[in-house]
């Protein structure tokens, strides 16, 4: 049995989408175009649709004019989207179903439900402290310790949010790698 038979046996039997989302920081770069011909190849080869979603969340360093290049190169290199395609976004330059940002509303309703429960909380650490202060193999990801976990940091004080995570080990059927194990709280 080929790789390609045993995947396709392994995907959910029903309709199923795959998607790029590519935050408009930069210009259409090596890993955009990798992850452009992964998506697409998937989707084309098993009959899925592809959702092109801009994901502009960084408003520091998102520009129109990178999403412009953006738009410009998939429609050059004849990427077209099922959901979401280039002319859609150049119709409707704010307020796209599609654009990250404009869900603002969805993400805070989100962060106010987890918050009630009690399962997030404010940190103050920034990349460079977690990394400081995280033993890790050069190579791994640096992990967060959970400084602020227990601090009481008020949460207008930052913008940054953790989520409070449970001991415990979570497992799944990844479709390339087959039955993963990982502890998040570890995470």
């Amino acid at each position: 049995m080929s790789w390609r038979t045993h995947l396709w046996e392994r995907l959910p039997q029903r309709p199923w989408r795959t998607r790029f989302a590519p935050a408009p920081t930069g210009y259409l770069h090596l890993g955009h175009l990798v992850n452009a011909l992964y998506v697409w190849g998937v989707a084309r080869c098993y009959g899925g649709e592809v959702v092109l979603r801009v994901e502009d969340h960084d408003r520091s360093r998102c520009r129109p004019e990178y999403e412009a290049a953006l738009l410009d190169d998939l429609d050059w290199l004849g990427f077209e989207a099922d959901v979401a395609p280039t002319a859609s976004y150049r119709a409707l330059p704010s307020g796209h179903p599609s654009r990250q940002s404009d869900h603002e509303w969805l993400y805070a309703e989100a962060l106010a439900t987890l918050e009630q429960r009690g399962l997030v909380y404010g940190c103050v650490c920034t990349r460079r402290d977690i990394a400081g202060q995280s033993p890790h193999a050069t190579g791994d990801e640096p992990r967060y310790l959970g400084t602020c976990r227990d601090c009481d940091v008020d949460p207008r004080a930052t913008l940054a949010r953790r989520v409070r995570m449970a001991p415990g080990v979570e497992t799944f059927d990844d479709l390339r790698r087959g039955r993963m194990a990982h502890d998040p709280a570890q995470q």
